[in-house]
Order: C-alpha cells, then structure tokens, then sequence
C-alpha cells in the first residue's frame, strides 16, 4: 500500500534565508510522499534563488506560487490550500523547520488513530537571546 501524500504549504515574503532553512528541514524528513506548495505573497525581491539554491530532489516534489498582491500569510495559506494535491495538509511557515521524523511521528500517530482529524506536535520557541521555550502537543 502507497502511503498517502502529504502537502506542506509554506507561505513567505521577503525573507528568502529564512525560506531556504525552512525548505531544507522539509527536504530532511523521512516521511515520503511530499508535496512543498511555496506561495510568495508578492515579495519585493527573488526568492527563487532560495527555492534553487537549497532544494534537491530527495523525494521532495515543489511547486511554486507567486501571488501578484500581497495578501498576509492567511492569504497566501489559502492559495496553497487550493493548489495542494496532497491525502493531507500540513503549514510550515517560512522562519521554522522541522525536525527529521516530525512528519513521520505525526502521520503515524494519525495512521493509529483514524477517527482523528487533526494533530498538532509539541514545539520549541528559540528566541534571539537564544532562550528556548518548549510547548507540550494537543492532538485528536
């Protein structure tokens, strides 16, 4: 049995190093299939330097939006909504990453618990002063 796709929207604007760290977290999951849908709410700059430079393709299908208005990170989540082929959605924003099997953990837990329809993962806030605040998961 194929396991089902899951579809990561990732918006972003302006911010293409913080775009590339979020992408290669994605790139780094063990969790295959992956769909990354990118939806750039019109940045003022090139982000495609940041999708080039830090993409190869292990396992890791993307796809690209640019909206022609800016429309807030809500916005531009809907559009991924719309363009996502994936069994599932997930949201990554464009200043964080995952850790390696994050995807994995919680596509399992959802395999384990099939009248569940939604789950959430515990968290880590790591602030400029490098303090680390941690946040305990909610899932069902």
């Amino acid at each position: 049995m194929t396991p089902p796709l899951l579809t990561v929207i990732v918006p972003t604007r302006d911010r293409p190093e913080m775009l590339g760290r979020a992408l290669v977290s994605l790139q780094q999951q063990t969790w295959h299939p992956l769909e990354a849908v990118i939806v750039d709410d019109a940045s003022t700059g090139s982000i495609t330097e940041a999708i080039a430079t830090n993409l190869t393709h292990r396992g890791l299908r993307v796809r690209f939006h640019r909206r022609d208005a800016q429309g807030g990170p809500a916005a531009a989540r809907n559009d991924g909504l719309m363009r996502a082929e994936g069994d599932y959605i997930s949201f990554l924003d464009d200043d964080d990453t995952l850790a390696p099997n994050a995807i994995e953990v919680a596509m399992t837990w959802l395999d384990q618990h099939p009248r569940a329809v939604a789950c959430s993962s515990w968290h880590q806030v790591i602030h400029p002063t490098s303090r680390v605040e941690d946040f305990k998961s909610v899932s069902g």
